[in-house]
């Protein structure tokens, strides 16, 4: 994937870093003919979209977040006249990090030692991946179809997800099957007499009526309202039946208005079936095969990598970045796309003014005998949680992870929240936990340009709170577009009119 020969001067884009929305523009303006070099100063790829096993998270990821210092011009360059300078951001955007567990008691918190031969009672947890922010498909949602035009899917293998689940009574942790399929629906307990069942079923034919055309007009004026006045005004729904609709559409539209609420629940009924029973889909080695997968497409159209690279400074002149610093000289470029960490300070009015909405994360590895919510016919189970539903659980069992051991993943609005669900899921006795993770991150922002930002100079999207990958596709398509008008973003005649991929 990186080149080895001598690196042209000049490229028609620049990205800087691996994350997903990175990734994806890098195959997009591959596909469109531009010549691409894609820059990340960690040496792995998917920056915070990432998956890790333990070794790994503890000598790549964990080495990242310690990276400080202000790093000098590369040697040998020379600045020509009116060109200035400046260095690229450099800040972590990880914070409230703190793990523990049995595992580090008894081998120490080096990652070497987690594979040293004298802990073989661990040899069977250095499989286990984890992802920094899992995410999962929709079956019908526009992520799916850009995989399959573009020809990335040939890269990428899925898991259904079979247990999507609901907390009826809030914050509680005591979960129940959200019914998906007509038959599910028909023998749910949740909706306890005919006219509940058939007020449910008119709705759901109503949203399958509406889904048409989606006209917000037939929605009245509810369409900004609530849901929950939407069910009660037009089918007088019960509050039990209502939480089973709340519990269904919770992962994708917590606290929804009426057009939110059917907009999801639409995607939701649509996906049902497609490829199995569940509407949702999961990448079998994790949400970290995605950036990888959209790199492997960007190479077979002559993307040219460079990870674990010193990237810390760009030159401006007269208004434009026209060149980043790197050790081979300077490297010219047309545009240059960024995710979020490599934005100067003085470049964004914006930046600064979401530090205290940040996404709040757990990672807890288990034993067998802890609080599984998978079994044998689920890999994957998925939750929402909390008040509203707010908060996300995701469990991944041992075909999933290694024999014997789960992974849970928690995600919420607050550090409460986590704490609070890890209480419940696992109580220290009668046995304590191999390994758990806390850390939090920033959420995605749209980047709103500084007086001294260059006109050529883009930021792609970051990590954002949504269960699914629709509004980051969407927004790198955007940006795509404004940049390149009138081109195709990852074009379906891609998929059979790529070059041939070199084994």
């Amino acid at each position: 994937m990186a080149s080895t020969e001598a690196l042209p001067t000049h490229f028609d884009v620049i990205i800087l870093g691996t994350g997903l929305p990175e990734m994806i523009m890098a195959a997009a303006c591959a596909q469109a003919g531009k010549t691409v070099l894609h820059l990340d100063r960690r040496n792995y790829y998917g920056g915070d979209w990432a998956s890790f096993s333990l070794h790994t998270a503890r000598s790549e990821w964990f080495d990242a977040l310690t990276r400080q210092g202000t790093p000098p011009l590369p040697d040998g360059i020379t600045l020509e006249e009116g060109e200035q300078a400046v260095m690229l951001g450099c800040e972590c955007a990880v914070r409230d990090f703190s793990d523990g567990g049995t595992i580090l008691e008894e081998c120490g918190p080096s990652a070497a030692n987690i594979l040293d031969d004298a802990h073989e009672k661990y040899r069977k947890i250095r499989r286990v991946q984890f992802d920094l922010m899992p995410k999962v498909l929709t079956a019908r949602d526009a992520m799916v179809k850009a995989l399959l035009s573009s020809g990335v899917s040939k890269y990428l293998e899925f898991k259904p997800i079979r247990k999507v689940l609901f907390e009826p009574e809030p914050e509680t942790m005591a979960f129940e099957p959200i019914p998906l399929t007509k038959n599910q629906i028909s023998s749910t307990d949740r909706l306890k007499s005919l006219i509940d069942r058939r007020r449910f079923m008119k709705f759901l034919e109503f949203c399958t009526g509406w889904n048409a055309t989606q006209d917000p007009a037939l929605l009245e004026e509810y369409c900004n309202r609530p849901l929950g006045d939407f069910l009660t005004k037009k089918y007088s729904m019960g509050a039990e039946t209502q939480a089973l609709i709340h519990g269904m559409i919770a992962l994708m539209a917590p606290q929804p208005t009426t057009l939110q609420g059917l907009t999801a629940i639409c995607l939701i009924m649509d996906s049902v079936g497609v490829y199995c029973p569940s509407p949702f889909l999961f990448p079998e080695y994790g949400c970290g095969e995605l950036p990888q997968a959209f790199a492997r497409n960007a190479a077979v159209f002559g993307a040219i990598y460079k990870v674990g690279y010193p990237i810390d400074h760009c030159v401006i002149k007269e208004g434009r970045l026209t060149a980043v610093l790197i050790e081979e000289g300077k490297i010219s470029c047309d545009v240059i796309f960024s995710a979020p960490e490599y934005v100067p300070k003085e470049w964004s009015g914006s930046r600064d003014e979401v530090d205290e909405k940040r996404i709040y994360r757990s990672i807890v590895i288990s034993n067998e005998g802890g609080n599984e919510l998978v079994d044998k016919e689920a890999d994957v189970a998925l939750t929402s949680f909390g008040d509203q539903g707010a908060s996300r659980l995701m469990q991944m069992g041992h075909r999933m992870t290694a024999p014997g051991y789960f992974v849970t993943h928690l995600i919420a609005d607050d550090e409460e929240s986590i704490r609070k669900a890890e209480s419940r899921l696992f109580p220290d006795e009668p046995t304590p936990l191999p390994y758990g993770l806390r850390f939090s991150l920033p959420p995605s922002t749209d980047f709103e340009p500084g007086p001294s930002t260059p006109s050529n100079f883009h930021v792609l999207p970051g990590i954002d709170r949504n269960l699914d990958y629709i509004q980051v596709l969407e927004k790198v398509r955007h940006s795509f577009s404004s940049v390149f008008p009138g081109v195709d973003f990852l074009p379906t005649t891609a998929a059979s009119a790529r070059p041939e991929d070199p084994e």
